[in-house]
Formats: C-alpha cells, sequence, structure tokens
C-alpha cells in the first residue's frame, strides 16, 4: 500500500515566473512560426474555433491565423509577473 503525504507542496507563483523566463527565447526563435505553419497543416479545412495553449505572446496564432483567417482564435499562457 502506498501512503500519500498529508500535506502537497506548494508551488509559488514566483517560480513559474522564473520557468517563463528561462523560456524568452521562444519569442524570437526561428523555428516557433514554423512549427506553427506545419502544425496549421494539419488542421481540418472546415475548423471554425482553435484555442492554443502555451501561446506566449501570440506570435504562433499568428500564423494560423493565415492559414485560417475566420476561425475563432483564442490563447492560454501562463504568464506570471512579480511586483
Amino acid at each position: 500500500m502506498i501512503e500519500r503525504p498529508e500535506t502537497r507542496p506548494t508551488l509559488d507563483t514566483r517560480d513559474y515566473a522564473r520557468l517563463n523566463e528561462r523560456q524568452a527565447w521562444v519569442e524570437c526563435d526561428d523555428f516557433t512560426a514554423e512549427r506553427y505553419r506545419q502544425f496549421a497543416r494539419y488542421l481540418p479545412p472546415q475548423c471554425e474555433r482553435i484555442l492554443d495553449v502555451g501561446c506566449g505572446w501570440g506570435r504562433g496564432g499568428a500564423e494560423i491565423r493565415l492559414a485560417y483567417p475566420n476561425v475563432v482564435l483564442s490563447g492560454l499562457d501562463c504568464m506570471c509577473s512579480i511586483a
């Protein structure tokens, strides 16, 4: 029998901020846009809605928008700031 701990470890939002800081390069690398163009080629032509989870600042969504100009495009990302 596996015993579960009484308390779960918590993740401070500052931990997310530090993780996001290390991922800043995806906002300017050459492959992000190409990866989204590749992804868009596999979407069905009748696609009406797209949810981009982990969208960052939306560079990939801009590429999807070029391929699917009439789609309802929503983006979701966890970006934290520390005051």
